[in-house]
This record gives C-alpha cells, sequence and structure tokens, in this order.
C-alpha cells in the first residue's frame, strides 16, 4: 500500500478531505513506529473544509514527513501530528482565505506546512 502511495502520475486536483489523508498515512506508518516503540499521535481539526488539491501528492508529502520523523525519533519517543485551520495573519488582506497547517513534531524538531487558500 505504501508503495501506490508513492508512485508518480500527472497531477490530478479534486477535492480532497486533508484530515482522511493524514489519517490515512498515519495508520500506514503505524506498524513501523509499534516496532520502535513510537507513539503516534494525531489532532484533526473537526472544523476544517474539503480543499481543492491533488490528494496523491498531499499524501506523499504527509508520507515523507512521517517516514523523516520515524527515523529521527529515538526508541519509546512520540510523533505528533496537528492538522488545523492556521491562524489568521493580521498583516494580510481583510479577505484573507482560510489556510490549513499541518504540524509534525518528533521528540525534537517541530515542522509546519501551511497551505494557502482553502
Amino acid at each position: 500500500q505504501l508503495l501506490s502511495v508513492a508512485r508518480r502520475k500527472a497531477p490530478q486536483v479534486t477535492t480532497v478531505d486533508l484530515g482522511r489523508i493524514v489519517s490515512t498515512i498515519i495508520e500506514l506508518t503505524a506498524p513501523s513506529a509499534r516496532k520502535r516503540s513510537v507513539a503516534l499521535v494525531f489532532d484533526c481539526d473537526e472544523a476544517l473544509p474539503t480543499v481543492h488539491a491533488d490528494g496523491d501528492r498531499i499524501q506523499q508529502v504527509v508520507l515523507n514527513l512521517l517516514s523523516n520523523a520515524l527515523r529521527a525519533t529515538r526508541e519509546g519517543g512520540t510523533i505528533r501530528v496537528t492538522l488545523s485551520l492556521a491562524p489568521a495573519d493580521p498583516s494580510a488582506a481583510q479577505h484573507q482565505a482560510p489556510c490549513a497547517m499541518l504540524v509534525v513534531e518528533d521528540d525534537e524538531v517541530v515542522l509546519r506546512l501551511v497551505a494557502r487558500q482553502l
């Protein structure tokens, strides 16, 4: 199943549920985490709207982030994944489109990705 996520294809933009994508990748990486006694914690904001994106590419990005975090996390550590609406940018225009924020934290590093214009 991991191989099907990793295959390259032409971009296909559709309406996707980011929470479902991230949850699926966490489920796929859970066996590797269990082998190393690494806890995977996922917190997803239920208020996230669906987005127009290439779901396969989003899956690949999330898989890469979690794979890197697993390699960097010591045995017995914790990886926290948070998917939420990003805070509004006070310097942005009045009608700023909502943004999603994916945060991947291992015991030592925090990676934040912000997707603009949901």
